[in-house]
This record gives C-alpha cells, structure tokens and sequence, in this order.
C-alpha cells in the first residue's frame, strides 16, 4: 500500500501517537505470546522495547505495545497505562500476523475509548481486522468486506469510521474504489457510505476525522494540481458538502485531526522534506497556515493535539526541543527538551492532560532500541518507563 512517509497526527487520524518501527533487516515469521497479565507500574522488563503508542480516545489511558525476545524470534506484549503511565498491566497483545518488521504488519491500532478498539494487520493481499470490546482483554477477528483494504481509521467516542480501497490485481488497476464504512464503537457491524472524493479525484484514499456526529474527508485533486478537496458531513458520513481548500495543499493528502467540531488541524507532506501545519477553528471552512513559522516548516516532526485549545509537538530540525501550541497556532512556547540527550530526539507523544503524558525517544543506532518516558509537568521534567 503506497502511504506517505510524513508523520501523521501522534492520534492518527488518527488521535493514536503511533510509531511503527522499520527493520533493517528481514526477520523470520513472528509467533505471538500470549503471556501472563502483570499488575505492577513498572510492569515492563528492561529488555522490552517499546515500539507503539496510543492514546485511548480522548481518556486518561494509554496503550503501549512492546517487543520482546521469544525463543529464536520475536513476541508482543500489549501494556494498558493509566495515571500517567504510573499504573500498568498487561492485557492481550492483537494477533498480528507478521513477516518483517518489529511491529509486524500492524498499520493502524486505535481506540475509541477504554474499552472498544480496533488493529489493522494489512499487506500487499489486503487487510485483516481485529477487534477488542473489553480494553484488549480479548480480540477477535472482524471484517468490513472481504476484499477491501484497509487505508485509514478515525473514532469518536461512539462510532468507528474506515476508509477502504478495493483491492485489486497489478493488471486491473481500473477496478480500484473508495469506500466509507461505519461500526458502532461496541459492535464490529460495519456499513459503507459513499465517497464523495473518488479515484477519479484523487490519487490516494481520501484521509478521515471525526468528532461527534461531524465527519471530514481530505484528498488531493487532479484536475486543478497544487489544490485539496475538503468533504464534511454532519450526520455521521452522510451528505457530504465538498469544496477546494488550497491550504490543504499535499503530495500525498493531509492527516486530518478533529478536537471539537469547529477545532481541526492538518499534517501535510509538500514533498522535498517540506510540510506544514494548518489550523481551522470554523469546521475546516477556513485555514489559518503560518509559513514562516515553526508549523509552516514541519518537516517530519510530531504532532499531538491534546484538546480543542492546547498541543505539543516537536519539530524535526530539532527532535530534542518540545513545544506547546495554544490559542489555535497563535502562542508556540519550549517547555521541555528530550530527556536523555543521547537519544535521537522524541519520535511519538501522547499527552492525556496538559500536564501528564508519555513520549518514544528515537532509535538509538542500529540497536532499534527505544526508551518510554513520563512527564508530570508537561514536559519540563521526564522519568524513564522501564523498557
């Protein structure tokens, strides 16, 4: 699947801080442990690498998936925090299936709230569906239709919204479709919806947000290059009003990232290491894009909106500087660094409150190690998650 290497919203689309680690070399085919549940806070031992971060809806939880040695391969271990990170324990890792990489072929891991969640497993010959209704206690195995692949996800509190493609043979390209489908957040019935931004439109499968019953589509137009197609729907998907959106500017489409129903921002990869930050505080009819600043200069930075009023991010010409964002994209202040300077910076961030929120350094070298990080003073000060 073609996706954009640009860093998508730390909730993506995303409210997920998700960091899904590339291999360097090829690793045998990875069994999954299904290990015994630890109720300690510092539940992880020190050689589990922490390799994705996702915050739980817009709750105090955070789910953190760990790899592990097992045998003469690799297993997962799925970890549920709270409380800043301070309380952990172990539920069921999902049974991706996997070939290379150390999150397996784990696209998308997102939940809706504490309990209800979704992992995408997806490959060249489509998408398997996992979902969990009990806070990852559990998984089992859904599906939206059986030849669909799965491009994007998006929540809200109540609903599950995907963005699908059909999955077509290299020699009938022409078959390709794009397709909206909804579940309930505690059901795994899914229904399909039009699209109103198609292949004929775009490249790529249009981006999705949600928040409440408001619902926003991104992609980029080929008729008119260098312009966006913005679709919004106010019921749940349905009736979507599309207009062209210039600020929305994208080689590959904008991560869209809703934080009320008038409070929207936008990733968007402009191709040449370039990408910007836009803010809409009007339900995305209008963008507010400061070109000369630290968000009109993003690059491949981190972002992670927090509410519909403050968020943080790190930009990557300096992966070790953290910065908040409040009054829209109006006031960017410092308020912390990277814990430990011999990291490479800050990869993920999932800020549950202004105050408390866990962090991914970058890989250390060829180790693809990482370390985990909490904060209790919205970043000033970092303690080491053992890991």
């Amino acid at each position: 699947m073609d996706r954009t290497e640009f860093p998508r919203a730390s909730r993506r689309p995303r409210r997920t801080a998700t960091v899904l680690v590339n291999v360097v070399s090829t690793l045998v085919v990875m069994a999954l442990s299904q290990m015994p549940t630890s109720t300690s806070g510092a539940s992880a031992s020190s050689d589990m690498n922490p390799i994705l971060l996702v915050r739980a809806g817009l709750s105090d939880v955070d789910y953190v998936l760990w790899s592990t040695p097992c045998n003469a391969s690799t297993c997962y271990r799925l970890e549920r925090l709270s409380d800043g990170g301070q309380i952990g324990h172990f539920v069921t890792a999902p049974p991706i299936t996997s070939v290379s990489g150390s999150s397996g072929n784990l696209n998308e891991l997102v939940f809706a709230n504490t309990q209800d969640g979704y992992a995408v497993d997806s490959s060249s010959r489509g998408s398997q569906l996992y979902a969990t209704l009990n806070g990852g206690v559990s998984w089992r195995k859904a599906q939206i239709r059986p030849d669909q692949v799965i491009d994007w996800m998006a929540w809200t509190s109540t609903n599950f919204y995907a963005v699908t493609s059909k999955t077509c043979a290299p020699s009938q390209k022409a078959c390709n479709s794009f397709a909206l489908d909804r579940s309930a957040a505690a059901s795994i019935v899914w229904s399909a919806m039009p699209v109103p931004i198609g292949p004929t439109h775009a490249t790529q499968p249009p981006e999705v947000t949600a928040f409440g019953s408001d619902v926003w589509l991104t992609g980029q137009q080929q008729e008119e290059p260098g312009k966006a197609l913005l679709a919004s729907s106010r019921l749940y998907g349905q009736g979507f009003n599309v207009t062209s959106v210039p600020q929305l500017m994208s080689v590959n489409g904008c991560a869209l990232e809703a934080m009320s129903t008038t409070d929207l921002w936008a990733q968007c990869d402009e191709g040449m290491m370039a990408g910007t930050v836009p803010y809409s505080d009007d339900g995305g009819a209008h963008w507010i894009v400061k070109e000369n600043g630290l968000l009109g200069q993003f690059h491949f930075g981190v972002f992670d909106p927090v509410s519909d009023a403050v968020a943080f991010f790190v930009g990557s010409r300096n992966m070790n500087v953290l910065y908040q964002v409040t009054n829209g994209a109006a006031t960017i202040k410092v308020v912390g660094r990277s814990p430990d300077p011999a990291t490479p910076g800050l990869s993920a961030l999932a800020f549950t409150n202004f105050n408390q929120g866990l962090a991914l350094s970058g890989v250390l070298g060829n180790s693809q190690r990482r370390y985990l990080y909490r904060t209790e003073n919205g970043g000033r000060d970092w303690t080491r998650v053992l890991g």
